[in-house]
């Protein structure tokens, strides 16, 4: 018995969903039980042989059309990319606008961060990066895979990355232990990390700062020795938050310029 033939004998369409299938079952099975026909068993037993065969195919043919439909991609509206694609770029702006605050009122250093206004500053800045990571989470788990997808992860991670560094609030006294000569490969990376922030999205905002390709292997280099050389000493965990936001601003750049590189003037 082909599919079609299955659904027929149902007295259904090929599409129609599992209930309307239990349904009809339900209705024929009142109809060809051989105790609903006890004058004509064997027509009876023939009928409901087809019938439970027609069941069992229809069935099989839905289970399987939903299995299909699991696996196959989200198909999505334009409107609806569209929607998506505007939020993804207003979260993008409420991360950056919190790193600009935050850069503004020198919070990097931090023991500006308990000041009057700064404090003030500070726990704002904070808001905004952590309000644009949360949308661009909502965003990650509707979006159907593709660029838009990949930059809201990318997004994403890099504000998450500096959500953190925003909280570290160590500092390290001047002396001659480990700890120190961690803090001072720590601090150094910190500065042409902080500077390469600002460069890439605040160009002209703040004053010049000097980076160059060297400069930015070096931040990776100090931050990486401290993971090697120093991981008996209390830095191992900020180098690695600083670390994890350098991976992932180099990855955010990548993918903004190759973007770039390729829309038409």
């Amino acid at each position: 018995m082909t599919t079609d033939e299955a659904f027929s004998l149902l007295g259904l369409h090929t599409c129609a969903s599992m209930e309307e299938v239990e349904a009809s079952f339900r209705q024929l099975v009142m109809v060809y039980h051989p105790d609903r026909n006890p004058d004509r068993s064997e027509w009876s037993h023939s009928r409901m042989s087809l019938l439970n065969e027609a069941h069992d195919i229809a069935q099989q043919h839905i289970s399987l059309h939903s299995e299909n439909l699991k696996r196959a991609p989200k198909q999505v509206s334009r409107e609806i990319l569209a929607r998506m694609q505007n939020i993804l770029y207003a979260a993008r702006g409420d991360i950056l606008e919190g790193i600009h605050l935050y850069y503004t009122f020198s919070l990097e250093n931090i023991h500006l961060r308990s000041e009057g206004v700064r404090r003030l500053r500070y726990n704002s800045a904070k808001r905004s990066v952590k309000k644009g990571v949360i949308q661009l989470a909502k965003i990650l788990q509707e979006a159907p895979d593709g660029k838009l997808k990949q930059y809201a992860r990318l997004c994403e991670a890099f504000g998450k990355s500096f959500y953190d560094s925003m909280l570290i609030t160590k500092i390290c006294p001047a002396d001659t232990s480990p700890n120190y000569k961690a803090y001072k490969h720590y601090k150094n990376a910190a500065m042409i990390l902080d500077a390469y922030i600002k460069l890439y999205f605040f160009r002209g905002d703040f004053p010049r700062q000097d980076i160059t390709s060297r400069s930015i292997a070096l931040c990776e280099r100090q931050l990486c020795l401290i993971l090697s050389n120093y991981r008996e000493t209390i830095w191992v965990p900020e180098a690695a938050i600083k670390l994890s936001l350098f991976d992932n601003l180099q990855a955010l750049a990548e993918f903004e310029q190759r973007e770039a590189g390729q829309r038409p003037d």
